[in-house]
């Protein structure tokens, strides 16, 4: 077995070192340049692939679960079908037969409107001011404010570009002569569409100079391009206007509080642009392309705009993709700082910028290796913005499997004549020392990470994937790379010693020295520019005792010998811990039991996830929507009621693709000329409207006076058919295909998006695939609870179930469906995922613990200890006020994996000095003593390099960022903690001796026979 170390072997003239042991030696710059080489080479082939990192938060959601099937169906349905829009203004073809905005009224169309450039919206900018005053009532409604709003608008308007990219709108405008409106007469013009501002109101333009003898609507347009009309008036105007004005201001405004704290604006930009036919596919990302390179200019200005007293956010079209691509790229700063912190600390620890520079170079090349993986051999191309995050967790896993072979390097200066005979058995020694614990604490991890494979998200799933290659190469690479590279500088930096490339002839039995203990013995650093290890020759027989005949002697040297650390724990924190640790694990206990009765308390994260933190611009616009604006603005999930489709099929989907769907199972029952069918639908809308659930009618709909919030295509049809003098519903199919799409094109683009048509070249083959219905939700999907959403899932899903009892055949199969349904079922997946992830990785690790230590004693006290440690995390979470998101699922998976290193290392060693002493009388203390003096600072310098590797995290805008750095650190300092008070404490009272709890099958015959 890797892990049994038995030093007599290397009195056996028989014994040849492992295989990989004589190549580093004897050919370690081949070595070097072979793994080095590879890993070079994985990096240059995925740095040629192109990368786009996916930031969108709909990735982070479930799969395999109805609710989220049926959302997905009704998504890919609206991307692969058709949808019939509303004529355009102007008939290119024929511009006499152009359509007007004013059925009946017009005039004569000026040449610039016979074209039709930038009258489809390509793009959009929208602003939201803030009242922050510190002192008095928050208001934008008086004249300072306003005036700064104002200003700042008419800035963008006035920008000599902003007329290439406005859109377009053709206005009926009064013929003016010398002063006098000649009214009824107009002409048409075209010209840039105002913004949707309040400012229009409050700033409108005369279109007269006999303002006495018209109406306000007569004589100004709201276009804001005037001065400042009557405050009280306008303000006035919008009181008596009830809903209609109320998007512009904070759900508090009315008749008797006129004053609002927050306002918005919506700039809305056209195309085509100029050289461009189609607002469409590609044809619309290249003009997309050309907007971002005029507005991302202005957006770094606007930066600047905010003041104390007035907070200006906005976000709109790349613009707001730039933002995060701006903020990533300064967040990836503090890896960088990470990178120089881990190379700072690990120098300090080798006193070696050669090792150093090693040992950073591996551990970087380990990332684009395990990229490899996931980009060529599994040919997926997803990157997700959780897959950045495996800089900060490799740095402190490779530094800590570099510290442990370094330290096991110099703890083999000292050891026995038979081990230093030559580099190959030394080396030999140094790979049976610490390589198996290596190889038990990088399976472990991996194979927590490998946990999230059974994730439901596909991000957290390939996150784990692409972890788990990442630590693989890792080890690789520091049982490889890094060895061949301590070699070639041994060689450099110790003169004295021969170079023996083989082994030569062992000593004589007679003459065999006294197998030496492997402790950790603090010496001079042999790479740190000079030569001061000790050297073959100078090593002092007094160390190396003849043994008195065939017994063997008491191999412990002196432990004043040991260095200062070593001594700490030897003499003073070993003795310390010994006497009160029946009290510590007491504690131990008390705490888990409290600990578990607090996480019960853990909650989802209500919500999409927070890409930003609070105080970001585009987060708080998010929160405003949400909390402060009313109810129209879109901060209460809409439901849609779909007919037409049956699901979504997913067997040929690549389920590590959030973007691939899979394909829409149609409804080909689904008729709607079917009379009954158009009857059934209209009668389901007002069924839907008067639902009440009996727990919470409040469930349901929002109240009937916002009943215009929801779209009903049928009944607007039947009100045009019956307004047309037409019945309603349609007998025939042929008049009703025929009339349905008359309407859409006259009169329907607002239901353009509600009804899907297969996708023929021949409009006469053009049918109908699917209906729906979208309503205004009671529910806010931030701030209502878990069990809320659970009871409007059930009451919706009840609803439409009566619905489809009475359906006919040809309007069958009706589903409920939202984007808050698909986020509460991805929040209880999170925890499923938390909490199955964990107890996944638990049982992987205590099976890999039994296995490599093939002591179940020490399995189960390592087990406990982890199991005491996930149960402070979560309490943690419960008083720091977190709850169960994204990064928190990740987190929990791979707490098992950071949290098992530093007990396999305390508990290897243990398992080492009891079975060297199974026989001899001593009892647990000094065991442990020596024990942690061999491991001790090993494992606090890992702790450390990896809580200093996440460290920087803590500074990042972006929220994983910050919270996966944030509980990381806190893992690992439970860890240390738990490992170095709790596990030693559980070794004093209780650790096995010799081959107590030892399963004995698992060891190689000859360390049964030798022991």
């Amino acid at each position: 077995m890797f892990l049994l170390q038995d030093e007599r072997r290397y009195a056996d003239p028989e014994y040849e070192p492992l295989l990989l042991v004589r190549w580093i030696v004897r050919r370690p710059l081949i070595v070097a340049s072979i793994s080095i080489s590879i890993s070079i080479i994985l990096t240059i082939v995925c740095v040629t692939q192109p990368i786009s990192i996916d930031k969108r938060t709909e990735s982070f959601r479930v799969r395999n679960d109805a609710a989220v099937k049926n959302w997905d169906a009704f998504l890919t349905a609206r991307s692969d079908s058709i949808h019939l829009r509303a004529q355009p203004l102007v008939d290119i073809e024929d511009p006499s037969n152009s359509r007007r905005f004013a059925a009946g009224e017009g005039g004569p169309l000026g040449d610039v409107a016979a074209s039709l450039e930038r009258r489809h919206a390509i793009g959009y900018i929208s602003f939201v001011y803030e009242d922050t005053s510190s002192t008095g009532e928050r208001n934008l409604l008086s004249e300072t404010p306003l005036h700064k709003i104002h200003d700042f608008e008419q800035r963008l308007l006035s920008d000599k570009e902003y007329a290439k990219f406005c859109k377009v709108q053709t206005k009926k405008t009064r013929v003016t002569r010398d002063g006098e409106v000649l009214l009824p007469q107009t002409e048409w013009r075209d010209e840039c569409e105002p913004p949707v501002s309040v400012l229009n109101y409050f700033y409108p333009s005369r279109n007269s100079s006999e303002p006495r003898k018209y109406r306000l609507y007569d004589v100004y347009d709201f276009d804001g391009r005037g001065e400042m009309y009557g405050i009280n008036d306008v303000k006035m105007m919008f009181a008596y206007a009830d809903d209609k004005f109320s998007w512009f201001f904070d759900r508090n405004f009315s008749m008797w509080r006129q004053r609002s704290q927050v306002l918005r604006s919506l700039f809305v930009f056209g195309g085509p642009l100029p050289g461009f036919n189609s607002t469409e596919g590609l044809e619309l990302e290249l003009q997309r392309d050309i907007l971002f390179k005029w507005l991302m200019p202005l957006a770094n200005q606007w930066k600047d705009n905010s003041t104390d007293e007035l907070r200006i956010m906005y976000h709109g079209t790349r613009v707001t993709e730039a933002e995060v691509d701006e903020v990533i790229k300064f967040d990836v700063l503090f890896a960088v700082a990470s990178l120089v912190v881990v190379a700072i600390w690990m120098w300090l620890h080798m006193r070696s910028v050669i090792l150093t520079a090693a040992g950073m170079f591996h551990i970087l090349l380990s990332i684009p290796a395990g990229y490899f993986v996931i980009r060529i051999i599994f040919q997926d191309k997803y990157l997700g913005i959780l897959m950045c995050m495996a800089i900060f967790v490799i740095l402190g896993i490779g530094c800590d499997d570099v510290f442990i072979l370094y330290d096991a390097w110099t703890q083999s200066a000292v050891q026995n004549k038979n081990i230093l005979r030559s580099l190959e058995s030394r080396l030999d020694w140094v790979f049976r020392r610490a390589v198996g614990t290596m190889f038990v604490t990088s399976f472990t991890t991996a194979a927590a990470f490998l946990a999230n494979v059974f994730s439901a998200l596909v991000p957290i799933r390939m996150f784990g994937i692409f972890m788990a290659m990442i630590v693989v190469f890792n080890f690789l690479l520091v049982v490889t790379w890094f060895p061949s590279v301590l070699i070639i500088c041994h060689r450099a930096f110790n003169k004295q010693e021969a170079q023996v490339d083989t082994v030569p002839e062992p000593a004589p039995a007679s003459a065999v020295e006294n197998p030496q203990s492997n402790l950790t013995i603090s010496l001079a650093k042999s790479l740190s520019g000079s030569s001061s290890e000790v050297s073959l020759d100078g090593i002092d027989d007094e160390v190396q005792p003849e043994p008195p005949g065939e017994e063997v002697g008491n191999p412990f040297p002196d432990p004043h010998k040991l260095g200062k650390s070593e001594r700490f724990f030897f003499y003073n924190y070993v003795p310390a811990i010994d006497g009160m640790n029946q009290l510590i694990v007491g504690i131990g206990l008390m705490l888990l039991i409290a600990f578990s009765i607090v996480a019960l308390f853990l909650k989802p994260h209500p919500g999409e996830p927070q890409f930003f933190p609070p105080n970001h611009q585009l987060a708080h616009m998010a929160f405003l929507e949400q909390t402060t604006f009313p109810l129209e603005s879109g901060s209460y999930e809409s439901v849609s009621v779909v007919w037409g489709i049956k699901g979504i099929d997913r067997e040929k989907a690549d389920s590590f693709n959030p973007d691939d769907l899979g394909d829409v199972e149609w409804n080909s029952d689904f008729n709607l000329a079917d009379p009954s069918s158009q009857e059934h639908l209209l009668n389901a809308f007002y069924a839907i409207l008067e639902a009440q659930d009996s727990r919470n009618s409040s469930l349901v709909m929002l109240d009937q006076k916002l009943e215009d919030l929801h779209r009903c295509f049928v009944c607007a049809f039947k009100d045009w058919r019956l307004s047309n003098n037409l019945t309603f519903p349609v007998e025939s199919a042929d008049e009703f295909w025929s009339s349905i799409k008359q309407y859409l094109r006259e009169d329907g683009s607002r239901f353009q998006n509600d009804l899907g048509w297969s996708d023929d070249d021949d409009p006469s083959n053009q049918r109908l695939r699917y209906v729906s219905f979208n309503f205004r939700s009671t529910l806010n999907s931030a701030i209502a609870t878990s069990y809320e959403k659970d009871l409007a899932l059930a009451a919706w899903s009840a609803v439409v179930a009566r619905i489809n009892a009475a359906a006919p055949e040809a309007a069958q199969g009706a589903f409920p469906t939202s984007k808050l349904f698909m986020w509460h079922i991805t929040e209880t997946n999170l925890v499923s995922t938390a909490l199955y992830g964990t107890l996944a990785s638990l049982l992987i690790a205590f099976v890999i613990m039994t296995v490599f230590t093939a002591n179940i004693i020490v399995s189960l006290m390592a087990l406990g200890t982890i199991v005491g440690i996930v149960a402070a995390l979560a309490a943690f979470m419960v008083v720091a006020g977190w709850s169960i998101g994204i990064i928190e699922s990740v987190a929990f998976t791979i707490v098992v994996g950071l949290s098992v290193d530093y007990s396999v290392h305390i508990g290897v060693s243990y398992i080492h000095f009891s079975r060297h002493w199974f026989l001899a009388d001593r009892d647990r203390r000094e065991i442990v003593q020596y024990a942690m003096a061999e491991i001790g600072t090993s494992v606090v310098g890992g702790a450390v390099t990896t809580a200093c590797s996440v460290l920087s995290l803590f500074f990042c805008t972006i929220t994983f960022f910050r919270t996966f750095g944030q509980f990381v650190f806190v893992n690992i300092l439970l860890s240390l903690l738990s490992s170095v008070t709790l596990f030693v404490a559980l070794l004093l009272l209780w650790g096995p001796r010799g081959f107590q709890g030892t399963i004995k099958i698992l060891l190689p015959k000859h360390a049964v026979e030798g022991f």
